[in-house]
């Protein structure tokens, strides 16, 4: 169902409500009891789209820990207890991450041997940069609002620190020359991309590196990202006006 791309250890999988089955809404039970839960609380769209959310994470982990893996997921809030709190596997092998735009939802899964968090974010392409422009305003102001595209890298790379919003979007930075992320209160820095994704969307995502594998900025400077998004150096090639190389 849907579609997918990679991005170094990073798995991400989409799909469409329009694209759910009646088999879908069955494998929320795989993911625990308290998903089961959840979805039934739910109704109509709402109900559809977080069965679609479930058995895309089901997905993901098999993909990542083999088609063996536990599937039971934890969404309990750290700080208030209730479930509504971000995507954990259960089995701590397996980082997660899920994210809406209208009917679309996109999961993404990593190892939790290769990143210590990670985020996806995606949104629609309407091309409406000044409506986009005036809801983002509020949280970037005096500044200007960032990019449809930096927009996602901010909130990807927000949900891969696991704080979210409750660190202000304005005050994350990046590297001027790597694909680097850097959050307030975070010890190490975050690789961040903009990925292939479904037409109409713009998707990114980021991970945290665990303690021993985070580069630091002088050491990253020479080189590529280690996690390249897929596609990049063919547009770096066209940007510098030579042909793109075929992709591998």
């Amino acid at each position: 169902m849907g579609g997918s791309t990679t991005w170094g250890p990073v798995t991400v999988l989409w799909a469409s409500t329009q694209q759910a089955t009646r088999s879908t809404a069955r494998r929320v039970a795989a993911l625990g009891d308290a998903q089961v839960d959840r979805y039934r609380a739910l109704d109509g769209r709402a109900a559809v789209r977080f069965a679609l959310s479930r058995a895309l994470l089901a997905e993901a982990i098999r993909a990542v820990a083999g088609p063996d893996a536990d599937l039971a997921i934890s969404t309990t809030c750290e700080r208030c207890g209730a479930e509504h709190g971000r995507v954990r596997h259960a089995g701590g092998q397996v980082e997660l991450s899920v994210s809406y735009a209208g009917d679309l939802v996109v999961v993404a899964a990593a190892p939790a041997v290769a990143t210590a968090g990670i985020g996806v974010d995606v949104e629609t392409d309407d091309a409406d940069e000044a409506r986009r422009a005036a809801e983002l305003a509020p949280l970037f102001a005096p500044e200007a609002a960032p990019s449809l595209e930096k927009w996602t890298r901010i909130e990807a790379v927000l949900k891969a620190d696991g704080r979210a919003l409750r660190v202000e979007p304005a005050a994350v930075t990046f590297s001027e020359h790597i694909p680097l992320a850097h959050v307030p209160g975070a010890a190490l820095p975050f690789e961040v991309a903009t990925l292939p994704g479904p037409a109409g969307y713009v998707l990114s995502a980021a991970v945290a590196p665990p303690a021993e594998a985070a580069p630091s900025e002088e050491q990253a400077r020479p080189r590529r990202s280690n996690w390249e998004a897929p596609g990049a150096s063919a547009r770096r090639a066209t940007r510098a006006g030579a042909p793109p190389a075929a992709s591998r």
